[in-house]
Parts: C-alpha cells; structure tokens; sequence
C-alpha cells in the first residue's frame, strides 16, 4: 500500500474512532449527572483543572446521594451515608446569602465537611451556636495566601478569620509572599468570572470534560481490584498514613510554623481582625492505641505550648479529643480520614466559648 492510501485510509478511520468517544464525552457532561461517576460529592463537584473560581468546587449546586469515604470506597470497608451538599456562587459549600461575614472559617476538607450533611459541617454548627454569620472558605491550599488576595471578599473584613489545618499538614502553611503573582492572577480571574455567570457555567463545562470522570471510575476500580490497598486496617477502622503519622518533627519545624502563623497575625491585626488557629489531630494521633509500640505524637501539644508563648490564640483539639475519646466518644469516621458530626461539635463548642471572651492567648480546653 503507497504511502499516499494509508493517510488516506487514517483520514477516513480516524473519525470514525473518536465519534464514540466525543459522544461518550458529550453525554457525560450535558446529559449524566454531575455525580454519575464519583463516589461522593468532593469529586464530583470539586475543580480540578482550571481552578478558575475562588471555591474549591462547582458553583450554585444543591446534590444529595450516598457518599462513601475517601480511604477505602469501593471496597468491603466502605460505609454509605447519606449526605446533602449546596455550594454558593463562588464555589464553596455554603448556603448562598446576601450577608456579610462575621466570621471567616479558612480551612482545609475537614472544614469543608467531608461525608458530613450541609448541617453537619462546622460552618452551620458554629453558626447556630453563635448566632452570627458564619463563612466557609474551603478547602484552600497554603494557609490564608488564598484568602489575603481574593478581593471579593476583602471589601467587607470578617471580624475574626479562624484557620484551620490537620495535624499532617500544619507544616505545610506557606508565608504571605509564597506564590504572590500567580495568587493575584487567579484572583483577578476568578473576580471576572464571578461578574459573567454564563462565562464560569461555560468554564465549569470544560471542566467536566478535562477532569474525565469516566475514565478515572472504571480505572479506579481496576486499580483496586489489582493493587495493594493504600490505607492502613485496624479492625473496623482504616486510616490516611498509619505508622508515618508517627513520624518525629523537630523543633526546627515547630519554630517554622510558628514563624507563619505569627506573620499571618499579625497581617490580620493590621486590618483589625482577630485570628485564632484551630489545629485538628490526625486520626491517628487520638487513636494510637490501636498501633501497637507506637507513643501519642508530642508534636501538637507541643505546637500548641509555642503558640502560646508567642502571643497567638490557639484552640486546643489535642487536649479536648483525647478527653472525649478516653470518655468512649468516636471522632472520626471508620473509612475516611476527616471527622465526624461529634469532633464537629466539640470544635464549635471550643470556638464558641472562644468567641464569647475578648481575645486572648491561653488554648481553649472543655469546662470541666
């Protein structure tokens, strides 16, 4: 065959090979819907190429499904429950409102709320508890570099911006001037976006197409029906990083996240806002017991003890799950690495006590 008939024949194969694919494409984002092929909502709604809005996820969506948990789905360890997700116009999980933040909750998934109902979520429990209103501005990477450059929400200051991170990525809060252009530039993207709703419905559409949330179900599937599991058992329970979680830290890493958070209040201060720092335990951390040889990591309550020193209000979860915990209290869930409604609760119930008392630097601990 000449060389001038095989690109003729691709020519004419070619298409014939993509149509299905392009159709497969086609009625995954305009006819299936948002959560076809996602085990729970996070994946489902959440951005993951063009991160072109300030939230983490699809804007002005309300879905309720079961929802299984981020260590094990699909697998005999998965547990269902039912959960109910609304997201507001900027993409984060809130219930859209017209009024201004008292209080600005920046954070990781715990705060977002995972295999947690909308009702579940600290947002709404804080809120009910306090009577002010109460804003979720999560997941976001780096501490509050996000945050500080979003101008949509710089034109009115919350009164006091609580940010929270888990024990395993407290060293990971990155300084203000980390990434400073490339922030400012998404945020002056994700402004205009916000003033052409048809432009961010049209962007949210790509985004469907890009992230192929197909391809990634079925390969998923196939990868856990041959691999190795990547979640550490015991019993009933699966946990995120088993015995790395164990891992000592040094006083250097103590002193760095220190130094952050000490700039980051200072930021806040300037601007009159008051800051606190609410430090979630692994689930490991609080339930060590079930590793046997392994000690509770020292490295939060140390953390805490430094905060201290140096002036910045911390809420100390350390001190409150091991009490609630040793008193039978299950904090976490069995096949995922967040917290359940109960270590939601104790969180709100600290922050709350906090909130009802000027600032101050001693860490909150429960009333005995």
């Amino acid at each position: 065959m000449k060389q001038n008939d095989i690109k003729k024949l691709v020519k004419r194969v070619v298409p014939f090979l993509l149509l299905p694919l392009l159709i497969l494409f086609v009625v995954e984002v305009l006819v299936l819907p948002v959560d076809y092929f996602a085990f729970r909502p996070w994946e489902a709604l959440r951005q993951s190429s063009m991160k072109i809005l300030p939230g983490g996820f699809y804007p002005e969506v309300k879905l309720q499904r079961l929802e299984q948990g981020d260590l094990a789905p699909y697998t005999p360890y998965a547990i269902n429950r039912e959960t109910y997700w609304e997201t507001d116009k900027s993409g984060f999980r809130n219930r859209q409102t017209d009024k201004e933040p008292e209080i600005m909750l920046v954070g990781d998934s715990n705060f977002t709320g995972c295999k947690l109902d909308q009702d579940e979520t600290i947002k709404e429990v804080l809120q009910q508890q306090i009577g002010q209103t109460t804003y979720s501005y999560a997941p976001t990477d780096g501490g509050l570099l996000r945050y500080m450059h979003d101008k949509h929400f710089q034109k009115k200051q919350p009164k006091v911006i609580v940010l929270e991170s888990i024990e395993r990525a407290i060293g990971s809060l990155k300084p203000l001037g980390y990434h400073k252009q490339k922030e400012e530039r998404r945020a002056s993207a994700s402004q205009f976006l916000l003033k052409n709703p048809t432009l961010a419905h049209v962007g949210v559409a790509i985004d469907r197409l890009l992230k192929w949330p197909m391809y990634h179900y079925f390969r998923g599937k196939i990868e856990r029906n041959s691999q190795e599991p990547a979640f550490t058992r015991k019993g009933s329970y699966v946990f995120l990083q088993g015995e790395e979680a164990f891992a000592e830290k040094s006083e250097e890493d103590i002193t760095q996240v220190v130094q952050v958070l000490e700039e980051y209040k200072e930021a806040l201060e300037k601007k009159g806002i008051r800051f606190i720092f609410l430090p979630i335990p692994n689930k490991e951390n609080i339930m060590h017991e079930m590793f046997p040889g392994q000690q509770k990591p020292p490295y939060l309550s140390q953390l805490i003890a430094a905060l201290q020193e140096k002036g910045i209000e911390v809420i100390d979860l350390q001190t409150a799950f091991d009490k609630a915990y040793q008193q039978g209290t299950q904090l976490y869930l069995k096949d995922d690495s967040h917290w359940n409604p109960n270590g939601v609760k104790i969180a709100a119930s600290l922050l709350a006590q906090a909130l009802e008392k000027p600032a101050y630097t001693a860490a909150v601990v429960p009333k005995n």
